[in-house]
């Protein structure tokens, strides 16, 4: 992994401005809230990076 990216999390949907912010350098790793509106950019032209989504599975199945 290489670069940084940074979360921009939301209140809701229609929230112009985010209400929280983390940027993460390669090698690091953050942890997000739950069901949060949210964007995730690259800070630079050759940032590579992972970003996973984990899932209560109960979540799943209650659909």
């Amino acid at each position: 992994m290489q670069g940084a990216i940074r979360y921009l999390g939301y209140a809701d949907e229609t929230s112009p401005e985010p209400v929280e912010t983390l940027t993460i350098e390669a090698g690091q790793f953050g942890v997000f809230p739950p069901e949060k509106w949210h964007c995730i950019e690259a800070l630079s032209e050759d940032t590579v990076f992972n970003v996973d989504f984990y899932v209560d599975p109960k979540i799943l199945i209650e659909g």
